[in-house]
C-alpha cells in the first residue's frame, strides 16, 4: 500500500532531510487530528506577534513550499480544492519516535498558539459562540485532539507543560460544548483545564479565567438538571467576580445572570427575577451613558420575558419578548431568537393563545434548525415536546403522539445525560396515549419509567408522596427549555 511504503521511509534520514518550516508545520499536524486540518490554521499573515519558527506562517511563499515539500516526501496530503491537509497513516507515532521532549513540547506550544488564534472566543458583549458555531465546528475535533494528548501525557515521566494560552483556548472549548449539548465532553474539558490550570506558575494563575471555569462548571451541570450540584460553583463564580478589583461589571452581570437561571431552574421564580433585575442594572451601570444602555441587550430582554412569565405577569412578559424579538430583526444570533420564541410559546400558551403557542414553538425550532445546523441538539427535541403538548391542549391528540413520539427519540439519544428532559417526554407521551382510547399497556409502561426517573432526580423514596403531573417534570430540567 502507498501509505505503507511512505511509512517505511527511512526515518532518521526523512527528519534530517526536513526544513526547520516543515519540521515545525509536521511537528503541530502531530497534535491536532490527522485529517481535514484547514489550511488556514497556518493563516497567520496579519499576526504580530507570531513566535520567530512560525514565521512561516506568514508568508504565503513559503508557507506553500513549506506544504509541498511535505507532500513531495509523502508525509502529508493536500486537498487543494477544499484547502484541506491530512497526515499520511502512522506518521504521527513514527515522527514522534525521533522527536526529542524539548522539541514535542516546542510543538505542543505552536499548535496551541495556532489553534487559540483560530478556534472562536466567546463574544465580549455576549458571552456566547452561537454566533461562531460554523467555525467552532471546523476545528473541533483538532482542539480535542490537542486536549487529548495532553491529557494522556499528564501522568507520564515527561508530562507536556500547559501554558495559560493552552487553558484559555479549552476554556472557549468549554464554552461551545455547553452551547451544543456535548455536556459529558464539557466536563471533561473542565477537569482537564483545572488541572492545567494548577501546573501554571503563580503569576500565570489568571483568577479571572478561574472565576470563568468555576461558571462552566455550574453551567454544565446546570444544564443537566443538576442544580445542587451546580449550585457551589456558580455561586463560587460569582463571588470572585463580586469581590474583583477592579470590578468588572460586565463580568459580574453574565454571573447574576447565571445564579438567576439557576434560581429559577431549581423553582425559586420570584428569586429569579430579583437576579435578573439585579444583573439588568449591573449590566446598565457598565454601560454607562452609552446609547447600548438606553436599549438593553436582548439576552437581558429575553430573561426578564422569561422570569415574568414564570411570576404569572404574562402581559409584562409578552412586552420583553416583543422588545427582544424587535431588536433581534435582523440579527445573527439565532439562539437568542430561538429562545425567545421558545418563552413566548410559553406565555401564550399559558393564556390558551394556542394557535400563537404552536407558531412560536415551531418558529423557535425552525429557527434553531437553520442557525445551529444540529438537528439532534436536546433544544430541538424540547420544541418538538412543547408542540405536542399544546396539540394535546387542543385536543389534537394525534398530532400531539407524533411530535411527543419524535421528542422521546431525541431524548433517548440524551437521556443517560439529561435524564429530566427524558422523563419529561415520557410523561407526556403517556398523557397523550392514555387520552386517545386505545391502549396496550404502553402508556402505563412509559408512566412507570418517567415517575421512577423523576424519584430518582428528585432523591424521593418509592413511598414518599409524589405530584405526578406536568410541572412536577418541567422542574427537572432547565429553565431555558421548560
Amino acid at each position: 500500500m502507498e501509505g505503507e511504503g511512505a511509512a517505511n521511509i527511512t526515518w532518521s534520514q526523512a527528519s534530517h532531510r526536513l526544513s526547520p518550516s516543515s519540521a515545525n508545520m509536521l511537528g503541530i499536524m502531530c497534535y491536532v487530528a490527522p485529517v481535514s486540518v484547514p489550511e488556514a490554521l497556518f493563516d497567520a499573515m496579519l499576526k504580530d506577534d507570531l513566535p520567530p519558527e512560525l514565521s512561516f506562517c506568514s508568508h504565503e511563499l513559503l508557507l506553500s513550499e513549506t506544504m509541498e515539500e511535505l507532500e513531495r516526501l509523502k508525509l502529508i496530503e493536500q486537498d487543494k480544492s477544499k484547502s484541506l491537509l491530512s497526515l499520511r497513516p502512522l506518521v504521527r507515532d513514527r515522527f514522534r519516535l525521533l522527536t526529542s521532549e524539548a522539541d514535542n513540547q516546542r510543538f505542543f506550544d505552536n499548535a496551541t498558539y495556532l489553534l487559540y488564534e483560530t478556534f472562536p472566543h466567546a463574544g465580549v458583549k455576549t458571552g456566547q459562540l452561537y454566533e461562531r458555531w460554523a467555525e467552532c465546528k471546523e476545528y473541533l475535533q483538532h482542539v480535542l485532539s490537542l486536549r487529548d494528548q495532553y491529557f494522556r501525557l499528564m501522568t507520564k515521566e515527561e508530562p507536556l507543560l500547559p501554558s495559560l494560552g493552552f487553558c484559555r483556548l479549552l476554556k472557549s472549548l468549554t464554552g461551545y460544548l455547553i452551547e451544543s449539548g456535548s455536556y459529558q465532553e464539557a466536563e471533561h474539558t473542565i477537569e482537564v483545564t483545572k488541572a492545567a490550570f494548577e501546573t501554571l506558575g503563580e503569576e500565570d494563575q489568571d483568577q479571572e479565567l478561574y472565576s470563568d471555569l468555576c461558571g462552566l462548571s455550574g453551567l454544565a451541570s446546570a444544564h443537566r438538571g443538576l442544580f445542587t450540584a451546580a449550585r457551589p460553583w456558580l455561586e463560587q463564580a460569582h463571588q470572585m467576580r463580586a469581590e474583583a478589583r477592579p470590578l468588572d461589571k460586565r463580568e459580574l452581570s453574565w454571573a447574576e445572570v447565571n445564579l438567576a437561571n439557576l434560581k429559577g431552574s431549581a423553582g425559586n421564580y420570584q428569586a429569579s427575577l430579583d437576579w435578573q433585575t439585579k444583573a439588568f442594572r449591573t449590566h446598565q451601570a457598565y454601560n454607562g451613558n452609552a446609547l447600548s444602555a438606553l436599549r438593553p441587550q436582548t439576552v437581558f430582554c429575553q430573561n426578564m420575558g422569561r422570569c415574568k412569565y414564570f411570576v404569572g405577569a404574562h402581559a409584562e412578559a409578552h412586552i420583553w419578548c416583543q422588545m427582544a424579538i424587535n431588536m433581534l430583526a435582523g440579527s445573527e444570533n439565532w439562539a437568542m431568537v430561538a429562545y425567545t420564541y421558545f418563552v413566548r410559546g410559553n406565555v401564550n400558551r399559558a393564556e390558551r393563545n394556542l394557535e400563537e403557542a404552536q407558531a412560536d414553538f415551531l418558529r423557535a425550532q425552525q429557527v434553531w434548525l437553520k442557525g445551529g445546523q444540529m438537528p439532534n441538539h436536546h433544544f430541538i427535541g424540547a420544541c418538538l415536546y412543547k408542540i405536542g403538548c399544546v396539540a394535546l391542549d387542543a385536543g389534537d391528540v394525534e398530532l400531539s403522539i407524533r411530535n411527543l413520539e419524535r421528542s422521546l427519540e431525541m431524548a433517548t439519544l440524551h437521556q443517560h445525560v439529561l435524564q429530566g428532559d427524558y422523563a419529561r417526554v415520557l410523561y407526556k407521551l403517556s398523557v397523550a396515549l392514555s387520552s386517545c382510547g386505545f391502549d396496550d399497556g404502553e402508556a402505563e409502561q412509559r408512566m412507570k419509567e418517567a415517575e421512577a426517573i423523576a424519584r430518582r432526580c428528585l432523591g424521593l423514596a418509592d413511598d414518599a408522596a409524589f405530584v405526578n403531573e406536568e410541572r412536577t417534570y418541567d422542574g427537572l430540567v432547565y429553565i431555558l427549555w421548560r
